[in-house]
């Protein structure tokens, strides 16, 4: 069977969903060359769509296998690893490219929460730029997950084994999460104070992270205890970092005594912004009674909710059900695919959150290509990113 995980080759520069045939040039397309060797998958794409990053992927359980995290340049099909004195950087989050050609990369390095920049017009690292942050007392480990577009700012989370809750408890041998907001031009750790305490049922796990941050770096994205399922449910939320005030998306209420806005919402899952930050979209985990069943029917859907009015919009209707929101553009169009992490997806996209295009009929119809022929892949995979243009 050919490779399945299209991720790890397919980048198309531009995606034209509606074209007028009468006026409208003929749509270009992009297929990097770059082919994996080394399990490495794309993860995420700038919002200018000028670099991505790769790091480790499905492997089947072969441990031999070894993927240095890196950039790729998507324009010229490279990719550059990058490293402080022999030592890799994790990478998970790149910014745009400035006026100068630098592009602010984030992770962590040696287990610390980590920013450097990298000079496109060389392609190499400036060796002077790497910032790591403190961590919070008692916690081992953190790492940066999402850098604003401009490059000042970033969050991501911290792990430990030894910490304290909220009413300086010490919580033990446990593993635990908590949050980090940094200020890259400062190289300082920014206070949060604000944030949940509880999960959704009104319990407290103690994990928390920061997944996402808009361009302009006013609003994150958090989740808390995100990782439980019954009965303390997970809470994803959104932080403004200007009032230092969040609410909880999907949900109205205080904890113990939450309401989804729509009938038999559980819990989002896994939320991402658009690349100008205004919308999010995810994974709206559904759970419906069933008459004469004790059982719920439980499924997945995908959603909508805007940054700015608060308004959530689930999709649930038979072609969204078990689809989750992977990506979504500026323009409100989700970019979804099949619950569940395997690589046996084929990607469809929510055209004017009206009609689900499968990807391939949009390689066909609109670019004028096989995907499966002209790529070798069977599957079209997971959309994982989506640039802002």
């Amino acid at each position: 069977m050919k490779q399945l995980i299209n991720r790890t080759l397919l980048i198309l520069a531009v995606l034209c969903l509606a074209v007028n045939s009468v006026t409208a040039a003929t749509p270009k397309y992009k297929i990097s060359k770059w082919k994996p060797n080394d399990g490495g998958i794309f993860e995420s794409i700038s919002a200018d769509g000028k670099w991505g990053i790769i790091n480790l992927g499905m492997t089947g359980g072969d441990t031999n296998i070894k993927c240095p995290s890196r950039i790729y340049d998507i324009d010229h099909d490279k990719d550059y690893t990058i490293s402080f004195q022999g030592r890799e950087m994790n990478i998970s989050a790149v910014s745009d490219v400035d006026s100068k050609g630098m592009l602010t990369v984030v992770g962590s390095l040696m287990g610390r929460p980590a920013s450097c920049v990298f000079d496109t017009n060389t392609n190499t690292v400036v060796t002077t730029s790497l910032k790591t942050y403190k961590l919070s007392e008692n916690w081992q480990s953190g790492n940066l997950n999402a850098v604003t577009t401009d490059g000042k700012y970033a969050v991501g989370m911290q792990m430990g084994y030894y910490g304290k809750d909220s009413e300086d408890n010490e919580l033990g041998s446990d593993f635990w999460f908590t949050t980090i907001y940094v200020d890259i031009e400062a190289g300082s750790v920014i206070e949060t104070p604000g944030l949940p305490t509880k999960n959704l049922a009104g319990s407290d796990e103690f994990a928390m992270k920061f997944t996402g941050i808009s361009p302009d770096g006013r609003y994150i994205i958090g989740e808390k205890d995100w990782f439980i399922m019954q009965p303390n449910c997970p809470l994803s939320f959104l932080y403004d970092t200007k009032e230092h005030t969040y609410k909880v998306i999907g949900f109205t209420g205080t904890p113990g005594n939450y309401k989804g806005v729509v009938d038999g919402l559980h819990h989002i899952e896994t939320p991402i912004f658009s690349p100008n930050g205004k919308l999010i979209s995810g994974d709206a985990y559904m759970a419906r009674e069933q008459e004469g069943s004790e059982f719920f029917n439980e499924y997945h859907t995908p959603f909508i909710y805007n940054v700015e009015t608060g308004e959530f919009v689930n999709f649930d209707d038979a072609d969204s059900q078990n689809v989750i929101g992977t990506a979504i553009d500026n323009d409100g169009n989700i970019y979804g695919a099949p619950e569940g992490g395997g690589p046996l997806r084929n990607f469809k996209i929510f055209y004017k959150q009206k009609y689900w295009i499968p990807f391939s009929q949009i390689c066909q119809q609109i670019y004028g290509f096989n995907f499966s022929q002209k790529t070798g892949f069977e599957f079209t995979g997971t959309p994982v990113g989506v640039s802002g243009n």
